[in-house]
């Protein structure tokens, strides 16, 4: 049976990569390809980041932030895949975000079991009793009350049969906020909540 929202969400995502590619053109200058900086010398690093600060410039904003990815997945529902290419945010627009809408999504996604289920779904569709077998979660009422939150959050939807997948178009942002994440934990000693110290005025840390 086609999954057709699936099919929807991968055509919005496409849609979109064409309409950066057309901005990026008539605007007279070619994207730059994130992957295409690997092993690069100092020379083309110094040149996209020329282009990233003029963007910036262009758009008023003190910084832009500019990212790709590709992720693809197979299972027993077949082939899955997202593709992001040189997607663009200003710091204007990250900073100007509704403090309580940000707040409430991270509140969805700030249980170490909804992580795990985010994670888990990221490989593909599946059913609460699989996510209480593969995630040893106890029971699936368990399960439910996650879900429902991340229902709520509309970062996973409901297919056939009782099962479950993540939104298409949540993908590559859930995929950056993990890099986001990942970096902030690097090399961090353990967090100790509660522990946090304001640091001192004029200190950088």
């Amino acid at each position: 049976m086609r999954d057709l929202e699936r099919e929807v969400d991968e055509l919005r995502e496409q849609v979109r990569g064409l309409i950066e590619d057309v901005r990026a053109l008539k605007a007279g200058r070619e994207k730059p390809r994130v992957a295409s900086l690997l092993g690069q010398d100092e020379e083309t690093i110094r040149r996209v980041g020329e282009e990233l600060a003029s963007a910036a410039r262009a758009s008023d904003s003190a910084g832009i932030l500019s990212y790709s990815g590709y992720y693809e997945r197979s299972g027993p529902e077949g082939r899955g895949r997202a593709l992001w290419v040189d997607e663009r945010r200003t710091t204007d627009e990250l900073f100007s975000q509704d403090d309580e809408r940000v707040a409430r999504l991270l509140s969805a996604l700030g249980h170490r079991q909804r992580a795990a289920i985010i994670r888990e779904l990221l490989g593909g569709p599946a059913s609460a009793t699989e996510l209480v077998e593969r995630l040893g979660m106890g029971t699936t009422g368990q399960v439910y009350h996650h879900l429902n939150a991340l229902l709520a959050a509309d970062l996973v939807t409901q297919i056939e049969r009782g099962r479950y997948r993540l939104r298409g178009r949540r993908i590559p942002a859930l995929m950056l906020l993990m890099a986001g994440v990942r970096d902030l934990l690097h090399d961090a000693p353990p967090i100790q909540v509660g522990a946090a110290e304001e640091p001192v005025e004029g200190e950088v840390d």
